[in-house]
């Protein structure tokens, strides 16, 4: 709460700064310019209850430098003297900008509650899940996972799919397996795999993540085989 609440007050601060820049050096204006990009920080940033109000001041604030001659006076140091109807063609064009950043706000804050909502339904499952790339690289992995591979939450970066779950005497095989479950999303048989020499079975499924094709593996132990493997040290 205490993080959302200063997150909240950032962006006052930040026209406030910008404001007083530009009526300091009144050599035409820039905040049109920084207040557009501050939007587009905002709207990557903050929440949308957070980001609309905010919008709409840095919209009203940029329009009444455009349309206001006492604003357009103090921030650029001339005389207001443009009465055509580009003025209003920039302010209408800001307000669009302003419009256009609150709803990407809203898009991502819908994929950052899905994704969450996701990982709390994926961490529930009593099965292990992995989620892994082309180059292998675990990208995610549920906590019955992490509990069955500590290495996933200690050193997830360092170690990759083959290190982790194929087996030395056949990982060339496995990782040619590997790669054509990802090509033709081929999963009637199992993934033959090993994790601290146990033999495991990995049921796997094509998915796209995020515009990445990626490898979702279910994780479980094949009691039909005995696979003696050298085991990862435990830190």
């Amino acid at each position: 709460m205490g993080v959302d609440f200063m997150k909240f007050f950032i962006p006052g601060i930040y026209i406030t700064v910008v404001l007083l820049a530009d009526w300091l050096m009144p050599m035409g204006t820039f905040t049109p310019f920084f207040a557009v990009l501050g939007m587009m920080i905002m709207a990557l940033t903050l929440k949308p209850y957070q980001m609309v109000p905010w919008s709409i001041v840095y919209t009203v604030i940029v329009c009444m430098i455009f349309l206001s001659p006492r604003m357009h006076l103090l921030f650029t140091g001339r005389q207001y003297t443009d009465q055509s109807v580009i003025p209003m063609l920039r302010a209408a064009t800001y307000a669009m900008v302003g419009f256009i950043a609150c709803y990407l706000c809203f898009i991502l804050n819908r994929l950052r509650r899905a994704q969450q909502e996701l990982a709390v339904v994926l961490n529930k499952l009593p099965s292990a899940i992995l989620v892994s790339n082309q180059n292998g690289k675990i990208l995610y992995s549920n906590d019955t996972a992490r509990n069955i591979i500590p290495e996933l939450e200690k050193r997830r970066s360092f170690y990759s799919f083959f290190d982790l779950l194929a087996p030395p005497e056949r990982q060339g095989k496995s990782i040619s397996e590997y790669l054509q479950r990802l090509e033709s999303d081929n999963h009637d048989e199992p993934l033959p795999l090993s994790i601290y020499g146990l033999p495991y079975k990995g049921d796997t499924r094509v998915l796209d993540w995020m515009g990445e094709t990626v490898l979702l593996t279910i994780l479980s132990e094949d009691k039909s085989s005995r696979v003696v493997s050298p085991v990862i040290p435990r830190e």
